[in-house]
């Protein structure tokens, strides 16, 4: 008999420290992607893109693909979330690579119900460009 501890033996999910949040995350994508017409990147998050497998829809590496942007989604339990400069090169660099326009979707899960759970973060560029085509 092996213990669960024992990387041969096949795991439940209730010993995975992380699956309740790879659920949450999942969610998050699936919401934000419904919200936007987007379609959430098969294998995002993955880390196997790291190296150049397994590159998801259209080779694009975000967490959603909407018609007109790449969607890094963060999320966290808390009330307050660090954004990384990473985040933004890296969105960045992957939406220009596919044609798209970068969009960072964040997720603070300790807020009051009054607030809007999703928001999305845009350069402030394409922000001035969206305005002026609502005018």
């Amino acid at each position: 008999m092996s213990l669960p501890d024992d990387p041969k033996t096949p795991r439940c999910r209730a010993f995975d420290s992380g699956y309740g949040r790879l659920k949450k995350s999942r969610k998050q994508e699936k919401r934000v992607a419904d919200t936007l017409g987007g379609k959430v990147i098969r294998g995002s998050g993955t880390g196997h893109r790291e190296a150049g497998v397994g590159m998801g829809d259209y080779g694009a590496k975000g967490d959603i693909r909407q018609e007109d942007f790449l969607i890094e989604a963060k999320r966290t339990d808390a009330n307050s979330l660090r954004i990384e400069g990473y985040w933004l090169v890296k969105i960045t660099s992957e939406a220009a690579a596919v044609g798209k326009h970068p969009a960072l979707s964040i997720e603070l899960g300790g807020m009051p119900g009054l607030v809007e759970k999703d928001w999305v973060m845009l350069p402030a560029s394409i922000l001035r460009r969206l305005l002026k085509g609502i005018k």
